[in-house]
């Protein structure tokens, strides 16, 4: 029987955090780098580029097989120019929503291509035990090993459903 989780508990901390639009929309706040995008249209033959797409990362801990994880993002693009030490906007906003849908599923031998209870295939499911510990952080290792798998995830140019 699988049991279902809107978040299970995660041993990790998150790779992300909240972090509330400033007051004024034209300071922004959605990078901790500039390494990923072109900030300056002079030395870009006057473009602006920008290839930070949200993501999720899941590791094996967290959850068991069946369990399922959702988490939603909204946010905006915009382009800024700086004049004599003020900041402009200087486009229309393009909203985003990703809706990020994950599921835990089995691993089985034949995806790490390793038999793993020695009965000469891959044909199995992995368990803990078989694979030398506690690979899903709940404290014991008699349980299948799963992984985080896409579960149905859409993204839009939209805010949709945004609170």
């Amino acid at each position: 029987m699988s049991t279902t989780a809107t978040n299970p508990p995660l041993p990790l901390v998150p790779e992300d955090t909240n972090t509330n639009f400033p007051s004024d929309p034209v300071i922004g706040n959605d990078d901790a780098t500039p390494f990923d995008e072109t900030n300056n249209p002079y030395a870009n033959a006057g473009k602006l580029t920008s290839v930070d797409p949200p993501a999720r990362t899941q590791r094996l801990l967290g959850g068991h097989i069946g369990d399922t994880y959702r988490s939603q993002l909204w946010f905006q693009e915009f382009a800024r120019l700086e004049i004599e030490g003020v900041w402009h906007v200087i486009s229309d906003p393009l909203l985003w929503r990703v809706d990020f849908r994950m599921i835990k599923r089995q691993v089985t031998e034949a995806m790490w291509n390793r038999d793993y209870n020695g009965d000469g295939d891959v044909n199995d499911n992995v368990t803990e035990a078989l694979a030398g510990g506690d690979l899903n952080g709940d404290m014991d290792n008699n349980d299948l090993v799963g992984f985080w798998d896409d579960n149905g995830s859409v993204a839009a140019n939209d805010n949709f459903g945004a609170l």
